[in-house]
């Protein structure tokens, strides 16, 4: 009986060391891999939290639920101009907004970074038309004057920064002074450009905006190249889809922010942890503020699901 009881008390500290062996093995291996990873993206000039590099941290992406305005039609018309027609279109001071045809074959193969700046997300629509809402009827509020110098992070499509550029441009018979930044990975500034040159088109002259690279993981090196210090506006909508870019994009939210920046943010939750993460790291260097349903487009606001917020730079956080 004792023999036995020996016996198995043998085997099971034989079979607890194998598990600890085994598990340092495992957890070299897998040290080891990292290594090897580090060193592929170092000979590729790839950065490890890149926003479009091709072997992405791997972290899920956020949920990301489908557009609340799906009737929306951005196609430009088929016989190749800018021309009336009966679809609904999203219209910003009489403009229809048109964005240029993507390549699918090409979204299919690039990265989340790429593939989801092909949609038109919901909190892009309520920004874009709130920036209308304001300066129509409510002057005190709208920040959009000739000379502003306005950028637009995580612009995907670019419909925010086309229709600021349309209110620029809507203002005095002279060329404004300002400029719209539209921004995002430098994969996805052709099919942005495309769509301002398609918008300039259907106003018959050059709309105040340009598409710009902007990698928030380098964002000091490419807003010195955009020879941007900082903004008088800044705008975002719908820019959190992976945890691992919050803090990037808050470090370039502070680089482009003056004392008299201001910041308009369009939000949708998805993840408790990500809104956490968020506002804490905003809320350290700067003071938010909730827009009113009562200031937003009353036909283009999703009430209880996106929100838009503005963002200034704290004083204190200047120093």
């Amino acid at each position: 009986m004792m023999r036995a009881w020996k016996c198995m008390v043998c085997n099971a500290i034989v079979l607890v060391i194998s598990l600890l062996i085994i598990a340092a093995e495992e957890k070299h291996e897998d040290v080891y891999a990292k290594i090897e990873r580090y060193k592929r993206r170092r000979r590729k000039g790839i950065s490890e939290n890149s926003m479009d590099g091709h072997e992405e941290k791997p972290q899920p992406m956020l949920a990301l639920p489908g557009p609340a305005f799906p009737q929306l039609n951005f196609d430009p018309p088929e016989d190749g101009t800018c021309s009336d027609d009966d679809k609904q279109r999203l219209i910003i001071l009489d403009q229809k907004i048109y964005l240029a045809p993507t390549n699918k074959e090409h979204l299919e193969a690039s990265t989340h970074a790429v593939q989801t700046s092909s949609s038109v997300w919901t909190c892009a629509i309520v920004l874009v038309k709130y920036l209308e809402h304001i300066y129509l009827h409510s002057k005190e509020l709208n920040i959009i004057n000739p000379g502003a110098k306005i950028v637009e992070l995580g612009s995907g499509t670019g419909i925010v920064g086309i229709g600021a550029s349309i209110i620029l441009a809507h203002q005095g018979n002279s060329q404004p002074s300002g400029h719209v930044y539209i921004t995002d990975v430098a994969e996805v500034v052709p099919s942005m450009q495309n769509s301002i040159d398609l918008n300039s088109k259907s106003l018959e002259t050059p709309l105040p905006a340009s598409g710009r690279a902007l990698d928030w993981t380098k964002a000091e090196s490419d807003l010195e190249n955009m020879g941007v210090s900082k903004a008088d506006v800044v705008l975002a909508a719908d820019v959190v889809w992976v945890d691992y870019l919050i803090e990037p994009l808050v470090t370039t939210l502070e680089a482009l922010s003056g004392p008299q920046t201001v910041i308009y943010f369009a939000y949708q939750s998805r993840s408790s942890k990500s809104d956490k993460i968020l506002f804490e790291l905003l809320e350290n260097l700067f003071t938010i503020s909730t827009v009113s349903g009562r200031d937003l487009h009353p036909d283009f606001q999703v009430p209880g699901k996106v929100e838009v917020y503005i963002i200034k730079r704290k004083p204190q956080a200047m120093e």
